[in-house]
């Protein structure tokens, strides 16, 4: 795969991934371009980030083109890009960096390896921070949280148990319909999940991928 697509709320975590990319494919600093921009990247931008990509590698065996698209990107600079993402130089590694996938077409998104990086809260065992953000998270930091959480069945279990505090608490304090629909089909998935791991022998990722998908 020529073209990369890493995705995920930290910057600077996402450029440490783009580094270890680089690294593996044995890229130097000579050969790597990164193209950075205080708004959305336009047609404009594009053609200009386009002469650079059909240069030759100055000393690496390949080298590599770093798009930084968390200020967005539209859909013409997209369709542009699409043409050489479809037939990319032999020669070049293309690496997108951005907050998410929604800003993309899914031509561009299905050309590319999607690297997702978990957020912080999700890893540090924040129950609030974490049921906030799994609204819009993306597949691979939901199961990046159920594998995490499913090495320790008894851990598992407690945060589930402090998941379902949190959201009576919320149900508390809500006044909308709407909000408090949401939120009673939401703490009935996070009681059956809390039901099956204390009471029977499902496998803890599973059963917790599932509800993670869910939500």
């Amino acid at each position: 795969m020529q073209s990369f697509l890493i995705v995920g709320k930290d910057r600077e975590k996402i450029k440490e991934k783009s580094s270890e990319i680089l690294e593996k494919r044995k890229v130097g600093k000579w050969d790597t371009s990164l193209f950075e921009f205080e708004k959305s990247i336009g047609i404009e931008d594009f053609r200009k980030i386009k002469e650079n990509i059909f240069l030759k590698p100055i000393k690496s065996p390949e080298k590599a083109i770093i798009l930084d698209v968390f200020n967005g990107i539209t859909l013409e600079a997209q369709q542009s890009m699409l043409k050489i993402l479809e037939e990319p130089p032999q020669n070049t590694i293309i690496i997108l960096l951005a907050e998410s996938k929604n800003p993309f077409l899914p031509t561009v998104i299905s050309r590319c390896q999607i690297i997702e990086i978990p957020s912080e809260s999700l890893s540090d065992g924040n129950v609030e921070k974490i049921l906030d953000e799994l609204f819009s998270s993306g597949v691979g930091e939901k199961f990046y949280l159920a594998q995490k959480l499913s090495e320790d069945r008894e851990k598992a279990i407690a945060w589930i148990e402090s998941a379902l505090f949190e959201i009576r608490k919320k149900m508390l304090n809500q006044k909308k319909n709407s909000d408090l629909k949401k939120n009673s089909k939401l703490l009935r998935e996070f009681i059956e999940t809390h039901r099956l791991l204390k009471n029977t022998n499902v496998n803890s990722r599973l059963t917790l991928e599932n509800l993670f998908l869910n939500i």
